[in-house]
């Protein structure tokens, strides 16, 4: 063990001894200087710029290469897109959409162009397939159907409400032709789908307005003949309060007030009967003292009464009491009173007795009448209760006609609503904005600025790496640094150059005399 620390001791003191060169000497192989680097390159600069003018000439020659015998010539359309939102023609303004909407609307018309089935209803055209484009794929659809989903692009404009088609080949009028193309057809066929939408919805329109008017035809015919039943041109409401009233709820009306009026005789008679079966025992009245004042008998008698009583006035002053003739007078006045008596009895029971009669004949007529009344009058309510079934009928096939009218009305306003988006120029959502022109320039994949400074660049990246590649493939040993990194074996001594190694920087070179890189 304390070997081991007496040796290890001994190399750091001969490590310090040996001073800054042999550090330097012994770290070279670890990484390669700025100097070294430049030196690598200077003696390699006729490789690197040769590979560098080949990498131009090569950049140059595919550039005019590509633009004499694979041009491209990109051209673009634009198309229009409207508000997504479905607005009323017959409204004045328009309603505002959120842009975010607007561009997503965008987008999703963008889609479908780029769906496959827009691209083989372009390749089915005829004016498509006389093209020199697609003559080159020798009538092969599949490749270009490929090309089209490569180089035709549809791109929607983020802040103004256009879509992009955009077609690049070797032709700049075709490349023009087929963008126009496209963007007809895809117009074309959005406006043959909407308008195709509208013409489904109008003939379900119509049909729901043929049935409707079918309905109402029906509700018509419903009234017509609850109208011709009655007899009325029109039936108004039970509590209604109008001028016309129903014949038979008039004579309805008329019978209720002649029972009632009727039976209110009746109970006029009735107690009128009992006043008279009443009367018939009791004293005399007016009307039987009138009835016996007016009897012609009575009136005799009653004469012949005054008449004997005038002669019994004057007999008794002339001949006294006693006198027979007096007696006789006065006699005949007393069977004169009691016939007259017996008379007025007999006249007062009879006048009892025919008024009596004539009270329960007249109770008899009257319940007559008011039982053939209330006999109408039941059947008068029979008609009437009939009518105010007839009335509600009535008012329910009304409400419904009502109903079925404003929906007709509704119909026909959504039916000339749809007919006018139906010629409606907006109605595709899509217009196109001006036809593609054909490009002047070719696309930037064929311009000099790319392929020039491209070249260039690929052949001085190209040179220097094989410098380098030339470089380390090279065991050639120049510097005393070459001898550790490739020999790897000590180096006993070096007469250093400034202008080759670097080593010597920062040694004394009188004190140089050996050096050892382990």
């Amino acid at each position: 063990m304390a070997d081991t620390k007496l040796e290890a001791g001994r190399r750091r003191q001969q490590q310090q001894q040996r001073g800054p060169l042999a550090r330097h000497v012994a770290a070279a192989p670890a990484s390669m200087t700025g100097r070294e680097v430049f030196g690598i390159l200077s003696r390699h600069a006729i490789l690197i710029v040769a590979m560098t003018l080949l990498g131009c000439c090569i950049g140059g020659g595919t550039w005019y290469l590509l633009r004499r015998y694979l041009p491209s010539y990109t051209a673009e359309t634009l198309i229009g897109v409207l508000s997504p939102i479905e607005e009323d023609p017959t409204r004045i303004g328009s309603i505002q959409v959120h842009k975010n909407v607007q561009y997503d609307y965008r987008v999703s018309m963008a889609s479908l162009i780029k769906q496959q089935v827009t691209y083989v209803e372009l390749l089915k055209l005829d004016t498509i397939r006389r093209t020199n484009w697609f003559q080159s794929f020798a009538g092969n659809e599949n490749r270009a159907l490929t090309y089209l989903k490569k180089y035709m692009g549809a791109y929607p404009h983020r802040d103004a409400g256009f879509v992009s088609i955009s077609m690049t080949c070797g032709q700049s009028k075709e490349a023009a032709f087929i963008a126009n193309t496209m963007a007809e057809l895809f117009v074309k066929s959005q406006g043959s789908q909407k308008r195709g939408d509208i013409s489904n919805k109008l003939v379900k329109l119509e049909e729901q307005r043929k049935q409707v008017q079918k309905e109402i035809d029906q509700i018509n015919q419903h009234l017509d003949g609850v109208r011709e039943k009655w007899g009325v041109s029109g039936i108004s409401a039970p509590g209604a309060a109008t001028l016309y009233q129903h014949p038979i709820v008039a004579s309805y009306n008329k019978l209720q007030h002649d029972e009632n009026e009727m039976a209110m005789q009746v109970s006029q008679l009735q107690a009128s009967v009992e006043n008279i079966r009443a009367l018939a025992t009791g004293p005399i009245n007016e009307q039987i003292a009138q009835a016996i004042e007016r009897d012609p008998i009575i009136l005799t008698l009653t004469n012949s009464v005054n008449v004997q009583q005038a002669s019994l006035a004057s007999k008794l002053t002339k001949f006294g009491e006693s006198h027979r003739v007096v007696r006789e007078i006065r006699e005949s006045v007393a069977d004169l009173k009691t016939t007259l008596e017996a008379r007025t009895i007999e006249i007062a029971e009879r006048t009892r007795q025919a008024n009596f009669k004539n009270a329960q004949n007249a109770l008899v007529i009257q319940q007559t009448g008011l039982e053939k009344i209330q006999k109408l009058r039941e059947e008068a309510a029979k008609k009437r209760d009939d009518l105010d079934m007839a009335r509600i009928e009535y008012n329910r096939l009304q409400v419904s006609l009502d109903e079925r009218q404003a929906v007709l009305v509704t119909l026909k306003e959504n039916i000339s609503k749809w007919r006018i988006k139906l010629d409606d120029p907006q109605t595709p959502k899509v217009q196109l904005q001006g036809r593609a022109l054909p490009p002047i320039e070719m696309t930037a994949s064929r311009h000099a600025l790319l392929w020039f400074p491209g070249g260039t660049l690929m052949g001085l990246m190209l040179g220097v790496g094989l410098t380098f590649l030339v470089e380390f493939l090279n065991d050639l040993v120049r510097k005393p640094s070459d001898v550790a990194r490739y020999l790897n074996i000590p180096l006993l001594g070096v007469v250093p150059h400034e202008c080759e190694d670097d080593l010597p920087k920062d040694a004394d070179l009188s004190q140089v005399i050996f050096c050892d890189v382990r």
